[in-house]
């Protein structure tokens, strides 16, 4: 007896009996157990069926199972079957863009696609991704990638916003007057956004000086009241991203720039800062907007009914050459501490009123600053 396979999807497999001697005594086998067989499946394509173990037969073609080369037709009808552990390329295609195949491993005598693949493509050609190249301004957004050839490719644009908001705050903490002086302890606080007004990071910088009072004590200002004096060579970054997750990593050039003097390569308009109180502010009709859009009054209650804060006064920066005060052009929207002063309205200084008690036109104890305007940037390819 052998076995005829049919080509019909599934092979089936039909017996035929001819010339049996009446002394059979049962025991012949019909195959090899464990021998395979290639049969036929549709579509050209190929199978493999096994001798079952007791010897009685093949099974059904296994077209799912491609023939190795030690899977091959033997004269008699039987095949040869794999080395048991033994591995191969299959036929199967894999990859990211097919580039490769799976390989088999022999089992029980077939050939059995595994999960490994001979491909080394690592991406899908076409697809686009963001990368891991920093790009724009102070490094805030990453190159965009395509997949060329199965591999990634910066070739951007950069994720950096069209425009990058910052935003500073000031903690002052202002110590006794002594000889006509005060002892200031100040940090500053720089905070990035994205055009969506997502926060990016913060930074803080601490910096200590004096304050003085008076009605003279800022040049170029008859209206000032006071003026915060910082000493750049005790500036201190002390942003720590460890601690706190909204701190920036690593250090941006503007805010230390603010807190130096030209001399050191910086802008200097931080070091310097003049103050009008609210109620000399008053008597002279001054206002921190040159549209005046919101009134001093507006200001005070806003400070009052928001925050629960008592506003105490405005702080003002020098526009003089090369500083960033000329450079963006503050004096379009900030209005000046009096008429033909180059002192322009930056800070809203207040207080805590539960929390610090002192009155007067100076300052004492300890205070918060916000600066009334928001910077934009251009991103830096």
């Amino acid at each position: 007896m052998r076995p005829i396979v049919l080509a019909f999807g599934l092979a089936v497999v039909v017996w035929l009996t001819t010339g049996c001697d009446s002394n059979n005594t049962g025991d012949t086998k019909a195959c090899i157990p464990n021998t395979t067989l290639i049969c036929d499946c549709l579509g050209g394509t190929q199978g493999v069926q096994s001798c079952v173990h007791d010897g009685s037969g093949y099974s059904v073609c296994d077209c799912g199972v491609v023939p190795g080369p030690d899977t091959v037709d033997s004269p008699d009808g039987t095949s040869e079957g794999c080395t048991e552990g033994a591995t191969q390329e299959g036929t199967t295609v894999c990859g990211f863009n097919g580039e490769g195949v799976l390989t088999q491993d022999c089992v029980d005598g077939v050939w059995q696609d595994n999960q490994n693949c001979t491909g080394t493509d690592e991406c899908t050609n076409g697809e686009a991704q963001e990368g891991a190249t920093s790009c724009g301004l102070y490094d805030f957004g990453v190159l965009t990638q395509d997949c060329f050839d199965g591999v990634w490719v910066d070739v951007g644009p950069c994720t950096s916003n069209s425009f990058l908001v910052i935003h500073f705050n000031l903690t002052l903490e202002v110590g006794p007057l002594s000889v006509g002086s005060a002892e200031v302890f100040a940090t500053f606080e720089s905070s990035y956004y994205t055009e969506e007004g997502v926060l990016l990071c913060r930074e803080q910088m601490e910096v200590t000086g004096e304050a003085v009072f008076g009605a003279t004590s800022v040049p170029d200002c008859p209206n000032c009241t006071g003026l915060l004096h910082f000493d750049e060579t005790s500036l201190v970054n002390v942003t720590d991203p460890t601690s706190n997750p909204d701190h920036c990593v690593g250090e941006f050039p503007l805010s230390r720039a603010l807190l130096q003097s030209q001399q050191e390569g910086g802008l200097g308009d931080f070091l310097t800062i003049a103050l009008v109180d609210v109620a000399t502010m008053n008597a002279h009709g001054l206002n921190l907007y040159v549209d005046d859009s919101i009134s001093l009054s507006e200001t005070i209650s806003g400070w009052a009914d928001n925050y629960g804060l008592e506003f105490t006064h405005a702080a003002y920066i020098n526009n003089q050459p090369d500083t960033w005060a000329s450079m963006a052009e503050l004096d379009a929207i900030a209005a000046s501490a009096g008429d033909g002063s180059p002192w322009l309205a930056y800070w809203a200084i207040g207080k805590d009123p539960e929390a610090n008690t002192y009155e007067g036109s100076d300052l004492s104890g300890l205070y918060i600053a916000e600066s009334l305007w928001m910077t934009q940037f251009n991103p830096i390819p």
